[in-house]
């Protein structure tokens, strides 16, 4: 028995962006933070003071209403233990974070004030510190600053987290911090490089993402642009948006520290390209989409983006210097009149704020791949059957 089919089939491939350099190609999504924040609001306060000041402290970042906030002022004053220095600085940091809640700690300012000292460690130093400074008391600026210099001076197994609490310690000083300023670039050195993409610490999320908003709080502090090279701030960036699936309340808040650090600061603020949509490009959809954002998403108008050049499998060029254009929230272009064959393609972008903005890094991102479909018309099918215990064929269709 034989038979002809004529059929028509559409053969679809999806776009896929392609990072071949250092330039983060993710962000923490809009749909990504509101998901973050139903998940936090079910955990509060939490199971402890520390996971009820991350969990506080986060949607803070989020930009959300804290609810519950009588009851969690309840929970923090019932657990705060006024003889711990941690205790008492994530009890008064919620209390600060509420607003309208008042922190009751017996002798705070005796036990903050004996907790400075050389024989502490720098992450005592830096909660004592944080803690007079949530309850409005003194802090005595030369003991601490003694106090930190001597520890970091002798402290080989544990700099980059000794180096990490004085950031936090020495931003509330008024007098010359530039001791905790001037070891910034040794920690840099100690982070692990991956893949030319990634730069972390040891510790991971909480050690990356604590140091690189204690670099910029000093930073701002101080009005001095921290020393992290572009290329690294990039790095960084990269890596902790490479963990953005977490499910801690402790990781949470660390990457939303962290990212929101470098979404603004006055600085380095990385810049992200990367596709608004996975939709294959053929005649029905001819438009390449690109949303330009910060890590958080927020998307950057008035920036001119131009396809600086558009290469084939063979790196042949199908377009240059191709303008696109400006929509509400994303970047578009209409790949399809330059009358482009089936295949993929690499597109090199460049973008330009409208302003000139020294903080924005990135601004020559990575390549974006794409790939041209289309319609495949199947004039015969021919279909074989053989038999497998015999070898020989019985039939064709």
């Amino acid at each position: 028995m034989a038979a002809r089919v004529a059929t028509s089939v559409l053969v679809l491939l999806g776009v896929v962006a392609v990072g071949l350099c250092v330039t983060p190609t993710t962000v923490l999504t809009v749909e990504e933070q509101s998901r973050i924040k139903d998940q936090l609001t079910q955990n509060l306060p939490g199971k402890d003071l520390e996971t009820a000041y991350y969990n506080v402290a986060s949607l803070k970042l989020l930009n959300s209403n804290v609810p519950k906030a009588e009851e969690i002022c309840k929970f923090v004053n019932k657990q705060v233990d006024s003889g711990d220095v941690a205790s008492i600085f994530y009890a008064s940091s919620v209390g600060k974070l509420l607003g309208n809640c008042q922190v009751k700690v017996e002798n705070a300012q005796a036990t903050l004030a004996a907790a400075i000292s050389e024989k502490s460690d720098t992450e005592k130093i830096r909660f004592a510190v944080g803690s007079l400074v949530n309850l409005g008391l003194k802090v005595d600026e030369k003991a601490t600053s003694d106090a930190l210099k001597s520890i970091l001076k002798e402290e080989k197994e544990e700099f980059v987290p000794s180096v990490t609490n004085t950031l936090y310690a020495a931003s509330h000083l008024a007098g010359d911090v530039s001791f905790a300023f001037d070891v910034i670039e040794d920690a840099v050195a100690q982070a692990d490089e991956i893949e030319d993409t990634y730069l972390q610490f040891e510790g991971g999320l909480k050690m990356t993402g604590d140091f690189i908003t204690g670099v910029y709080k000093l930073a701002a502090h101080m009005k001095k642009a921290p020393t992290i090279t572009e290329d690294q701030a990039i790095k960084f960036a990269s890596y902790l948006l490479s963990r953005k699936y977490i499910q801690s309340s402790q990781d949470t808040f660390f990457l939303l520290s962290s990212l929101n650090t470098f979404a603004d600061n006055q600085f380095q603020v990385p810049v992200i390209a990367r596709l608004y949509s996975n939709t294959a490009i053929s005649e029905d959809n001819k438009l390449v989409k690109v949303r330009v954002t910060n890590t958080l998403d927020k998307a950057f108008s008035k920036m001119t983006v131009t396809a600086d050049s558009i290469l084939d499998k063979n790196d042949e060029e199908l377009a240059a210097r191709k303008p696109f254009v400006e929509q509400k929230d994303f970047y578009q272009l209409d790949v399809m009149s330059f009358k482009p064959s089936a295949g993929f393609y690499k597109m090199a972008l460049s973008l330009k704020p409208s302003k000139p903005d020294k903080r924005l890094l990135g601004l020559t991102p990575d390549e974006i791949t794409f790939k041209v479909v289309t319609k495949v018309m199947v004039q015969d099918i021919k279909v074989t059957i053989l038999d497998k215990e015999h070898a020989s064929q019985v039939n064709s269709v």
